[in-house]
């Protein structure tokens, strides 16, 4: 099954850097849920990622009607999140990542992901910030938060 990890790594410059990332099945990073899914998440932590849920929320029981159907749902850092066709089937978000082409609008495929992972890649991100805020970076290094990661 695969995993996500949350574990504070000292750069060679001695920063510390809190980093959310995904391992796969043969235990090598599957970059297609570390820079999506991932990475949108750990940058809309806080209340953008609240505002996303309830937006998710509406989209699944019919309640949400873009202002503009031909843009994303949401963004942040050239990441774009749809929660609604065409990208997006009934269930599901789609997250690409404009920075990388392979995980792009124009010339590569986003990454879907069910409610389910969503929530628990969210959580699992309120949970370390938490630890963070608490303990201090300095403290957690060397400490991995990991959650399973189900298939969609």
């Amino acid at each position: 099954m695969k995993k996500i990890i949350a574990e504070v790594k000292p750069l060679s410059n001695k920063s510390l850097y809190p980093r959310i990332y995904c391992i796969g099945h043969d235990g090598t990073e599957d970059e297609a849920v570390s820079l999506t899914l991932c990475d949108s998440l750990w940058e809309l932590s806080g209340e953008p990622i609240f505002e996303l849920e309830r937006l998710i929320e509406d989209a699944f029981s019919g309640k949400y009607i873009p202002s503009n159907p031909d843009l994303p749902d949401m963004s942040i850092n050239d990441k774009l999140i749809w929660v609604r066709p065409p990208f997006a089937t009934p269930g599901r978000i789609c997250i690409s990542n404009e920075n990388l082409p392979e995980f792009s609008v124009d010339e590569g495929v986003p990454q879907c992901f069910t409610s389910d992972q969503f929530k628990l890649v969210a959580a699992l991100i309120l949970s370390f910030k938490t630890e963070i805020a608490k303990q201090g970076r300095e403290n957690l290094v060397g400490h991995r938060f990991e959650i399973d990661f189900p298939d969609s």
